[in-house]
């Protein structure tokens, strides 16, 4: 009896299982889903009307709609965003031209016909030669910031047509405010009716971004941190309880070959990057956090390389430029530019020549 039970159970088990696979729901063929979502035709976009400007990422505007013409060619490819500070109220503790931040960040092909913006960084890091890299892979994926709607696609069906709108009038995760400046100006909540976008640009291997920025902001004193005095509230916020920036957005396309990173060490003088990471191998006993030093990338010519390996000065590939800001009283800018090109003694020692020079910014731009 007990037999004939368990064996009218494992029938009715395989019943059920028969039954869900059954019932199970048709997944949607991802392809035939994407044809059906087709992007719109070009020509519903870029108009006679409509303002370009043509570059790394093509910049369109069409009455009060702005779209980015991201080409295939650099989906999955870092690019680097940097956020300015361009203009600053008086008082301000922070100054035009320091840098508020920065991030990486790129494009891939999504699901359903759309284009994934992903945030790039290392927290851990694995050659693939080890085992262990497959673990790291698997506990290192980038986050997916924002899904964008592929509007159409370029001429040549080989870039994405997004809309662009609300990541350039708006403030977001990307181009908003530094932390430290909001918190040093005392800013409250944006004015968007006080707030627009100023210019952009657009170049072969950057875009660059520009935008007028209002906050509320109380005329009260900021607190200041442990140890140090309030820092008083601005005139502008005293006066208008409100606080108008402007402030620059770059989005840079890095070197597809990366550079060789070289190991921060406290033996030697080099300033470090703050975004260290953990190096993981299959050998490994302990874990220790690494970082790199911050360096220019200093190359020789191709066709100069034997000369530069037999000790023969040769002049870099690309050269450092420093432009003396075009605000700097005129009668110093010659002192600074000699300072800067002081340092070619050092840059020869370690192979190169001209590969510093200092400069006065051309006035005309």
């Amino acid at each position: 009896m007990t037999v004939k039970i368990i064996f009218i159970a494992m029938l009715g088990l395989c019943s059920t299982s028969l039954l869900a696979q059954g019932n199970k729901v048709q997944q949607p063929d991802v392809k035939t889903d994407t044809a059906k979502k087709a992007a719109s035709p070009l020509s519903t976009i870029i108009t006679k009307n409509t303002e370009s400007k043509i570059g790394l990422i093509s910049i369109h505007k069409t009455g009060d709609k702005y779209y980015f013409e991201i080409p295939d060619s650099i989906l999955k490819r870092q690019l680097l965003v940097t956020n300015w500070l361009v203009k600053v109220p008086g008082g301000s503790p922070k100054y035009g031209g320091e840098i508020m931040s920065q991030r990486t960040i790129s494009f891939e092909k999504g699901f359903n016909n759309k284009l994934a913006l992903r945030v790039e960084y290392s927290y851990t890091r694995s050659d693939s030669s080890h085992a262990i890299s497959k673990a790291v892979v698997n506990s290192s994926i980038n986050p997916i910031a924002t899904l964008y709607d592929i509007k159409a696609r370029g001429q040549s069906g080989k870039s994405s047509l997004i809309d662009a709108t609300d990541f350039l009038t708006k403030e977001n995760s990307f181009t908003m405010i530094g932390e430290e400046v909001k918190s040093r100006l005392g800013l409250g909540a944006p004015a968007a009716d006080r707030s627009w976008l100023k210019s952009v640009a657009a170049y072969p291997i950057n875009v660059e971004l520009r935008m007028v920025r209002t906050y509320a902001a109380s005329g009260a004193p900021m607190k200041g941190g442990p140890g140090r005095p309030d820092v008083p509230a601005t005139e502008a916020a005293r006066l208008g309880g409100a606080v108008t920036l402007e402030v620059s957005t770059s989005i840079l396309l890095m070197p597809e070959k990366p550079m060789m990173g070289r190991h921060f060490d406290m033996r030697v003088g080099y300033f470090a990057d703050n975004a260290g990471y953990i190096p993981i191998s299959d050998d490994q006993q302990q874990i220790d956090n690494k970082s790199f030093i911050v360096r220019y990338r200093m190359e020789p010519k191709a066709e100069d390389m034997e000369k530069y390996k037999r000790g023969i000065l040769v002049e870099p590939k690309e050269p450092i430029v420093y432009y003396i800001d075009p605000a700097t009283p005129k009668q110093w800018r010659k002192y600074l530019i000699a300072g800067i090109n002081d340092w070619a003694v050092a840059f020869e020692a370690a192979g190169f020549k001209n590969a510093i020079v200092g400069k006065e910014w051309p006035e005309t731009l």
